[in-house]
């Protein structure tokens, strides 16, 4: 129930501000996972059509590993569908890694980065301010591994970032929504565990 009366004060608020239908979402650090995977329905519920809350790969909170798609699907819900864009995932010495934002794309050398995207059908990138400005304060208490992963790589990553998207091209979530054939399916259903329905779009 917290979470729905915050999701509504958010959608009016929100909508008051802009004047305009709120319609897409996600959910703060990718915390959606097979546990709280109820949380979609209430998005339907509550008005929100376009989701990308799902992070498809082990991640330390958070993280949806056997969601079943790292490509547009349609969720199907008891409360109606949800459009999801998750994030893209790769595989990288073995492991499924997300590697479009966060700590493995300031991690990564530029020529991986520009291999991983070359052969994706669908990429979706993510990035925090903080991603990029080299002169942000450290947070203290944070052990070596956790420092580590919040601040390596931060002053090299605008210039990957401006390579890659002089290298590709890239649009926004409504024009990507508009691009895809949603009434056409790209493959057989999947089911999960809480009863969803997954129908890849790619």
């Amino acid at each position: 129930q917290q979470f729905r009366d915050d999701l509504s004060r958010s959608i009016a608020l929100i909508g008051d501000i802009t004047g305009q239908k709120v319609r897409y979402y996600r959910v703060p650090g990718f915390s959606i996972k097979k546990t709280n995977a109820w949380v979609l329905e209430i998005l339907v519920e509550s008005g929100i059509e376009i989701d990308s809350s799902i992070f498809p790969a082990s991640r330390g909170h958070g993280g949806f590993e056997d969601f079943g798609s790292d490509t547009p699907v349609i969720i199907k819900t008891q409360a109606g569908k949800l459009k999801e864009f998750p994030i893209n995932t790769s595989l990288f010495l073995g492991r499924r890694i997300v590697f479009s934002g966060g700590g493995y794309f300031r991690l990564l050398p530029y020529s991986i980065l520009y291999n991983f995207m070359k052969k994706s059908s669908y990429v979706m990138s993510y990035f925090h301010p903080r991603d990029f400005d080299p002169d942000q304060p450290l947070l203290p208490g944070l052990n070596f591994n956790r420092r580590f992963k919040s601040y390596y790589g931060i002053s090299g990553a605008l210039k990957k970032l401006s390579r890659i998207m002089s290298d590709f091209e890239f649009t926004d979530l409504r024009t990507a929504e508009s691009m895809i054939d949603w009434f056409a399916r790209a493959g057989e259903p999947k089911k999960l565990s809480n009863g969803m329905i997954l129908q890849p779009q790619m």
